[in-house]
């Protein structure tokens, strides 16, 4: 049942009295009440007749406003009748419509109400529809309630691609203020915004996330650990004022992050929380810092700290403070000391010691890149991962000065496929240039050490020296002369039948998904993952093969028949260890043993299982329990 107004009520009962008794006296007096009524109903009695009523001014009982009616009323002078009537509501009034990131809306000019509220309706070109809005973050992300209800969380991604990913301020008409456990691990976004509403991001809420760069708030309280642990591609961040705590493996494993500042509210930096960061060059501790719990384990680089804290931080070597100084060789303060970092013009980032320079990085831009031998007239010398993910240049010369070029350096130059290493260059080594599309190298005589698995397996095109006394290249092969050892191969490698080779070594043919290739007759060895994860579908170990070394044919997806040759005397258990193998044919089934490891005497195989192709396939595949890279379990051929 509506609810009736009082005042309109008790004023409407006055009305209906009035007229009824002028409606009587009109009756004494014998006139009709169709008379009275179509004449005038607003009748009063003048001298034993009846004329109108005398009404006063309207008087207004209360106003109305923009969205309820008022109520005015007006008295006869004559009867003391009353009639009512409504003033109708006035309406509101929006000369422009407002909005936020989740809907649009009115406020009344008149009053400042909300009204109106609608969520968006995007068209394809991202325009919403109802008021214009251009979307600015992004759709389809997944949400929750807060605990206290009076929120959201942003819980996950659902797959949503593009290369930006951007969390918006509010939804539904409430504040986002969280991101969710685990809400964008994985995600492939290059780019990753947060907005300032943000409070607290939980546990390894963006692990592994592929982006380089990731906006946090300005303000935030909560970090949950483990948030960045393996982005191996983040290379910038700015921690905001606010947090307590950076906590345990928070970066670990951030491979790409350069340098780091910890904001003056961090009171602890918790277990591992910088551990495997590579290529942390610098770091610059805030002044309430109180606790580092073995943070920067794996941090090789870290050549400087600023310290502006009250811990005692001092480049001695040690674990002391987590470790933060120990690979530190400047540790300074306000007005005590100063950076040792530069910059050359074309983008080289180096570190001066005082008796060298250290080429840590390239920021510059530029497709042709010349390493230094010498800067400020120091010879330079190359750290691990130096110039890791440098994805401008495309052709790359080490200078001969550079004699030693260690682990991991140019890595991830994925634009890279040229360098030329000049004369005085003597030794590269393991995974120099993985994660590139390296196809020409130019090696001079001098380069005498060259790791198996550090050109990737685009190489093509390998000019070497006649003065090399290493190596050469043939059959799309690079092959060690003195060692016989095929260094290197690609999926066009026809591995040489000559004598020439006798070894595959490690990694030589691994990652290649398109290989078929033929093992000829003159190999001996087959190194540590050789053919690990690449394309065979079928292995015929030709007679004179002796050693199959661990997991030399692991992890090659299409592998189903292996034939073991008469003159294999060991096998490791690991040599086709997550391959579907269904049939191994041994040559020579009796005379085995298996052996946990080098030094242990081994139990005899069943030369019943092994005469089988496919019984032996499962006799493999149930010794792959010990296949342990490192103790070599294996099959050993003792007859």
């Amino acid at each position: 049942m509506k609810k009736i107004c009082l005042p309109l009520l008790l004023s409407a009962l006055l009305f209906v009295a009035g007229l009824a008794a002028c409606d009587a006296r009109g009756t004494e007096s014998g006139q009709t009440q169709e008379d009275k009524t179509s004449s005038d109903s607003s009748l009063t009695e003048v001298d034993g007749g009846f004329s109108s009523h005398s009404w006063g001014n309207w008087e207004t009982v209360y106003s109305p406003d923009c969205v309820r009616n008022g109520l005015k009323i007006r008295r006869c002078a004559d009867c003391g009748a009353s009639c009512a009537e409504i003033i109708p509501a006035r309406g509101h009034v929006c000369n422009e419509e407002r909005f936020n990131q989740s809907m649009h809306y009115c406020v009344c000019d008149r009053c400042g109400e909300e009204y109106g509220a609608a969520e968006h309706t995007f068209s394809a070109e991202a325009v919403c529809t109802g008021c214009g809005y251009v979307l600015d973050y992004t759709l389809g992300l997944e949400y929750a309630k807060t605990d206290d209800g009076k929120a959201y969380r942003v819980t996950g991604d659902a797959d949503i691609g593009g290369s930006v990913l951007t969390v918006p301020a509010t939804y539904k008409g409430l504040p986002v203020t969280e991101v969710g456990d685990y809400a964008f691990a994985q995600n492939e976004a290059d780019k990753i915004v947060l907005p300032d509403s943000i409070l607290k991001i939980g546990v390894q809420a963006f692990k592994g996330a592929a982006a380089s760069e990731i906006i946090l708030p300005r303000y935030m309280e909560t970090l949950g650990d483990g948030a960045f642990g393996s982005c191996y591609n983040l290379r910038r961040i700015t921690l905001p004022d606010g947090l307590k705590r950076i906590g345990n493996s928070t970066f670990y494993a951030c491979m790409s992050l350069r340098g780091i500042v910890i904001p003056d509210s961090v009171v602890e930096i918790g277990y591992q929380a910088f551990d495997h960061c590579y290529t942390l060059t610098g770091i610059t501790l805030g002044k309430n810092v109180e606790s580092i719990e073995n943070a920067f384990l794996q941090c090789d680089r870290l050549l400087e700290v600023y310290n502006r804290s009250v811990l005692p931080v001092a480049a001695d070597g040690t674990m002391k403070f987590g470790g933060v100084a120990r690979n530190a060789e400047n540790v300074y303060t306000t007005g005590n000391g100063h950076s040792n970092f530069f910059a050359t013009q074309d983008g080289i980032f180096c570190y001066e010691g005082e008796d060298r320079v250290i080429l840590l990085d390239y920021n510059g831009d530029g497709k042709t890149l010349t390493v230094p031998d010498t800067l400020k007239g120091k010879p330079c010398i190359l750290a691990e991962h130096s110039f890791y993910g440098a994805e401008s240049v495309e052709s790359l010369r080490v200078s001969g000065g550079i004699a030693d070029i260690p682990d991991f350096c140019f890595t991830k130059m994925t634009a890279l496929t040229e360098v030329t290493f000049a004369e005085g260059v003597t030794n590269v080594g393991s995974s120099c240039f993985s994660g590139g599309a390296l196809t020409d190298v130019v090696i001079p005589a001098s380069l005498v050490s060259i790791a198996g698995d550090t050109f990737g397996k685009k190489l093509t095109n390998v000019d070497i020296s006649a003065d090399n006394p290493v190596y050469l290249w043939s059959g799309n092969c690079l092959i060690d002369k003195q060692t016989k050892t095929l260094v290197l191969g690609n999926a066009a490698s026809v591995i040489p039948s000559d004598g020439s080779v006798e070894i595959i070594g490690e990694h030589a043919f691994s990652y290649l998904p398109d290989l078929q290739t033929e093992i000829p007759s003159c190999i001996r060895t087959i190194g540590v993952r050789a053919f690990f994860n690449s394309g065979l579908s079928e292995i015929r170990l030709p007679e004179g093969v002796e050693t199959v070394d661990a997991e030399a044919f692991a992890c090659c997806a299409g592998l189903s028949q292996v034939y073991i040759p008469s003159s294999a005397k060991t096998v490791c258990v690991s040599a086709f260890y997550d391959s579907p193998v269904e049939s191994i044919r041994i040559a020579k089934p009796d005379g085995w043993i298996i052996k946990k490891n080098s030094v242990d005497e081994g139990i005899a195989a069943d030369a019943d299982r092994l005469a089988d192709a496919e019984t032996a396939a499962q006799y493999f595949k149930e010794t792959e329990s010990l296949a342990d890279m490192y103790a070599r379990a294996a099959w050993v051929q003792t007859a």
